[in-house]
């Protein structure tokens, strides 16, 4: 890491470090001095704002420090024209968090979201077009501590954080709190012992301004959607019910399709959308066709009367992001 850069980012949060005795006056680091006290900060300090907002910027640029999406970044920044310092992953992530915040942002949640598969869909009370209420340091805190109780009656650790990351008509909604401690054996110097392992895990929820619905994905345990909806309803809506009804999609206009050049990808912000895989049901007989992309087959399927017969129970999609390779 660049270390006029990390001298930079650790001058955002002067107090934690003057607490600890240390000034980047001349831009030098000394690791020696940082390293024990990321790990275990002063308790004077420990419970601050600051380092609690230290500490996740430092995941949050650790999360973004490799290849994949250092060049996800660049590719993006050139399209709003933006210069990012070139450097190593870790240099590209925290130049970006320092001078281009809703561009990191913007990229964290877009990286959330291609590595879940699956949602669950929620429409809202207002079932219009809504703009996302603000959130105060106050209203975050208490809908942590709402999700706290139910991450602790269910064996996950206490202390889950929650991050809002709006990009256009859209707001990401990052929910991060530990699993169930995992014991584990370490052997060294030939002794052995027992330590505990706190696995961290985020859940992912989407709004849509545009349409008042919200996406779910989570760990799926019994009760945890629930949970999300009524707690973000709670807080943020003010209203506990406001995500009650569930949307729910069909598949049958798939058999619509009657134009080889039909086109998926009507939403902003997705590039490319390829139909990859179909699943029909043939009265307890099941078909799947699987292929890089299946339209083709798809429209020649639909002209053939006796497939009309067959009920469409699943698709694939893969997608591609404006701005991704």
């Amino acid at each position: 890491i660049d270390t006029a850069l990390l001298a930079q980012f650790f001058k955002r949060f002067p107090n934690f470090f003057s607490a600890h005795g240390i000034r980047f006056d001349n831009g030098a680091i000394n690791y020696q001095q940082i390293i024990p006290i990321l790990i275990k900060p002063d308790a004077a300090v420990h419970q601050d704002k600051e380092t609690h907002e230290l500490m996740e910027a430092l995941q949050l640029i650790t999360e973004l420090s490799d290849q994949e999406s250092m060049d996800s970044l660049l590719t993006t920044a050139k399209q709003q024209n933006i210069t990012l310092n070139f450097g190593s992953p870790s240099d590209v992530a925290i130049f970006c968090w320092l001078n281009h915040p809703a561009l990191f942002h913007t990229q964290y949640a877009k990286a959330l979201v291609q590595n879940f598969k699956s949602f669950s869909y929620f429409v809202g009370r207002g079932d219009k077009p809504t703009e996302f209420p603000e959130c105060d340091d106050t209203t975050i805190k208490a809908l942590e501590a709402d999700l706290d109780k139910w991450f602790t009656d269910n064996n996950r650790l206490a202390g889950s954080r929650v991050y809002f990351f709006p990009h256009g008509t859209r707001v990401s909604i990052v929910i991060k709190y530990g699993m169930p401690l995992k014991r584990e054996m370490k052997v060294e110097n030939g002794d052995s012992e027992s330590i505990l392992k706190k696995k961290k895990k985020h859940d992912l929820l989407i709004y849509n301004c545009t349409f008042d619905e919200i996406s779910v994905k989570t760990d799926n345990k019994k009760g945890q959607e629930e949970t999300y909806l009524r707690a973000i309803g709670d807080h943020v809506f003010g209203d506990p019910d406001y995500f009650n009804d569930k949307k729910r999609f069909s598949l049958e206009k798939l058999k619509e399709i009657d134009n080889a050049a039909y086109d998926f990808a009507t939403v902003t912000g997705i590039e490319e959308v390829k139909l990859t895989e179909l699943q029909y049901e043939w009265g307890g007989e099941t078909e799947i066709r699987k292929s890089q992309n299946l339209l083709n087959s798809l429209v020649r399927r639909n002209a053939q009367e006796f497939s009309k017969k067959a009920k469409l129970t699943s698709a694939k999609f893969r997608m591609r992001f404006t701005g991704n390779n």
